[in-house]
């Protein structure tokens, strides 16, 4: 299960169905959500900041939020301490995500929710030792 307990925040938009999704998924669950606000920018000491402060150990955010937490090994570290690291909203290259995993980010790629199903993220999940985190790499007819 993807909450199992643990906090979570995440920087999708209510609207977007991967953050709907987990917002309900955290009522069904009864666990805590920390939902971005979208007023403030998304910045990395922003993102650092907050992340430490909650102890938080899932991380759902756009794309933008990876890139700017990548950008730095406090970002790296604090991805990595993450139990998963789930992106969506919107695509990014497969450079970033394949050095987020070679760092060590347990990191799932759910771009496309609406396509890709949770189904496939349970997939990508327990496929941990492959270091698989892309939709692609279940479905590789995608590509």
């Amino acid at each position: 299960m993807l909450f199992n307990g643990l906090k979570v925040f995440i920087t999708l938009p209510l609207y977007h169905n991967h953050g709907i999704c987990n917002f309900f998924r955290a009522i069904y669950s009864g666990k805590s959500i920390h939902i971005y606000n979208a007023d403030i920018p998304l910045t990395q000491n922003y993102l650092n900041i907050h992340s430490t402060k909650a102890q938080l150990r899932n991380f759902y955010g756009v794309p933008d939020a990876l890139k700017l937490l990548a950008k730095t090994e406090e970002g790296i570290e604090l991805l990595r301490q993450l139990r998963v690291v789930m992106d969506g909203g919107s695509a990014y290259p497969d450079t970033l995500g394949d050095f987020l995993v070679e760092q060590g980010v347990n990191l799932v790629g759910h771009y496309g929710a609406s396509v890709i199903s949770i189904t496939t993220v349970n997939i990508l999940l327990n496929r941990r030792q492959h270091r698989s985190w892309s939709a692609d790499d279940v479905f590789p007819t995608r590509r």
